[in-house]
């Protein structure tokens, strides 16, 4: 997999380039990729534009700010491939070329924290998750074998939560782009802060430190490494007790080509926890206090002839953790581990123009038991500007005995609409509709029954781990979602999405030793509003979360809790408005909330407002 990039002033531009306009063409490994999905992700403002490619493989982006962006390309069957550019101005010309390879595999709960290192949420929700992320390329090419691209970013706020708790925080995120020889690198790495200083009235109070670092080297054609790790660590006080929370990461990915039209590689990835995931005692007795987890993985994908793909796999994963004593549990108490084996064969088959079979078989060897899940789709194309999508997959276990404690995972908001492999069975609708750069829009539904307990976040900032809720074996989750985008004037683009899910039913056992059946709900709205002619952005947003736990014996306290968050966000191109020598921008940011979740502590007014204020700039050179 490859991607290369013309610049105007470098090269000479192929003949489908237009001035002004951001074009290029995405490729299969033997012809182009036609209705793929092409995002232009603007990372200081946060702004998301989307198009379709058309029966060339070829797409257009007719006004793109200057700045820095990730392109994200993908289709059902291939892996999503992230390409991070840079654009001068909005005249400028570029021409980028993607070429997609088939798909490995199907994610891993593990993948949550991976996903979220690589893919914007934007981007994430329209996504079915991958098992592993592509960087493609970083461009721009250099215009000398060791020129560089820097961009540097910094932020400041404030964040209140629950009782008089104030906190300040700071941080900076730099990325370096460029090539050395025929190697291409680069490097990614943010650092933020949160302290609260001395402790409030109540003896509360919070200090945490989140750090990360992203080294990604290709020989385009040949060889490509991986290499993340991340650090993460909060001090909360609570009433006068500490609680100590961490985590910690590394993964290394490696992936070479095979012939003309094949792919193999390698990954593998370490997790440690302690204290993230669980924190009261109305928690599922199945979320641990403290984990371990070990990931290896081999893959294998190659196209066939013109119209198919096929990817096959073998996964490892070990997972030990520490779960809270229960004298329902006696025995269980202290570390339990969990290993499984997996292998897995995917397909997509093209019958014609309008219709693409998806087909796989996954097989499941857990500690004495065997499972298989077959997966099936269809994916149709009425036309360049209409497609629709039917996927369904269930997990069919051969043998009925299981571990004491069911396994555990991590997913994240954003990923809730794909099949993943924390379901006992899952069916997906989706419909979609194109129309360049102008407009889309898209709505579906999905169905899922769990099998075991999953850990819901709903933020991807490590300081908001609290944010989320939890599913458990038993629960059924219908979820609705919709999002149309429009360019209102030649100036003005809006994007407007929802999202709704409502269910549970599955009966767990608590940490207290207790019996108690799920109920959650939340609901997800936001609005982006894009001003081209001015680089201004503007996103608001509203977010409900919902849980309650209904008691299996009657006349115990029913546990419930809501949250809701407010958030306003404005960005600014100070290019547009000041004549700089290099490309700043500033970011503006807000969010009211109330409520709790049953991760948060309590606040003694449930209505009372917190709130959290940021600022931040940006500067490429």
């Amino acid at each position: 997999m490859s991607a290369t990039i013309a610049l105007l002033a470098g090269s000479a531009m192929p003949a489908s380039a237009e001035a002004g306009a951001f074009t290029g063409r995405v490729l299969g490994a033997t012809a182009p990729v036609a209705q793929a999905t092409v995002y232009a992700y603007r990372l200081v403002e946060s702004s998301l534009q989307k198009v379709l490619t058309n029966a060339d493989g070829e797409f257009r982006f007719s006004d793109l700010p200057g700045g820095l962006y990730k392109i994200v390309a993908h289709k059902h069957g291939y892996a999503p491939t992230v390409t991070v550019i840079a654009r001068e101005n909005a005249d400028e010309p570029q021409y980028l070329e993607v070429t997609l390879s088939p798909n490995d595999g199907r994610k891993s709960e593990d993948d949550y924290w991976t996903l979220r290192s690589e893919i914007p949420s934007d981007v994430l929700r329209d996504l079915e998750a991958p098992a592993e992320i592509r960087i493609a390329a970083l461009t721009p090419e250099p215009k000398s074998p060791s020129s560089f691209l820097t961009e540097m970013s910094a932020v400041t706020g404030v964040e209140q939560f629950a009782g008089d708790t104030t906190a300040q925080m700071a941080g900076g995120k730099v990325g370096v782009l460029g090539s050395v020889g025929p190697v291409r690198m680069a490097v990614q790495g943010d650092f933020r802060a949160l302290d609260s200083g001395t402790a409030s009235l109540r003896g509360d109070g919070i200090e945490g430190r989140a750090s990360s670092v992203r080294v990604n080297l290709e020989v385009p054609g040949r060889d490509r490494i991986d290499v993340a790790t991340t650090n993460n660590r909060i001090f909360a006080v609570v009433d006068g007790d500490t609680y100590p929370i961490d985590f910690s990461q590394f993964q290394i990915q490696y992936r070479r080509p095979v012939g003309e039209t094949g792919s193999t590689g390698f990954a593998a990835q370490y997790v440690t926890e302690s204290g993230l995931y669980s924190k009261g005692w109305v928690d599922p007795a199945a979320i641990p206090l403290a984990s371990r987890t070990l990931r290896l993985e081999g893959s294998y994908s190659r196209e066939l002839a013109d119209n198919g793909t096929l990817r096959a796999g073998l996964r490892y994963r070990e997972q030990a953790a520490s779960y809270a004593e229960s004298r329902l549990l006696r025995g269980l108490e202290g570390l339990d581990s969990l290993r499984s084996f997996d292998a897995y064969g995917l397909g997509d088959w093209a019958l014609d123009s309008t219709f693409v079979l998806q087909y796989g078989l996954y097989t499941t060897y857990r500690d004495g038991t065997v499972s298989l899940t077959p997966r099936g789709g269809l994916l149709v194309h009425f036309s360049p500007e209409w497609q629709a999508t039917v996927l369904a997959s269930r997990r069919v276990a051969l043998d009925e005995a299981r571990s004491p404690l069911s396994e555990f995972g991590v997913s994240l908001y954003e990923q809730t609409l794909a099949c993943e492999d924390s379901e006992e069975s899952c069916y997906q609708l989706e419909l979609r509709y194109g129309l360049g750069d102008q407009s889309d829009f898209s709505m579906g539904a999905s169905y899922r029954e769990f099998d075991r307990t999953v850990r819901l976040f709903f933020s991807e900032d490590f300081f908001a781990r609290s944010e989320g809720l939890f599913l458990v074996p038993g629960d059924v989750l219908p979820e609705l979602h919709a999002s149309v985008r429009r360019r209102l004037s030649p100036n003005v683009v809006t994007r407007l999405s929802s999202n709704f899910a409502s269910g549970g039913g599955g009966a767990f056992l608590a940490q207290n030793s207790k019996v108690y059946e799920n109920e959650v709900s939340f609901l997800s709205t936001a609005l982006d509003t894009r001003i081209e002619s001015s680089a201004t952005g503007v996103y608001l947003a509203f977010h409900r979360v919902e849980q309650r736990l209904d008691p299996v014996r009657v006349g115990r306290r029913v546990p419930e809790v809501a949250l809701e968050r407010m958030e306003l966000v404005l960005t600014q191109d100070l290019n547009r408005i000041f004549d700089l020598a290099a490309n700043w921008a500033v970011r503006v940011g807000m969010e009211l909330s109330k409520g709790a979740t049953l991760f948060q502590a309590e606040p003694d007014d449930r209505e009372a407002l917190r709130h959290r204020l940021t600022t931040g700039f940006a500067v490429r050179f």
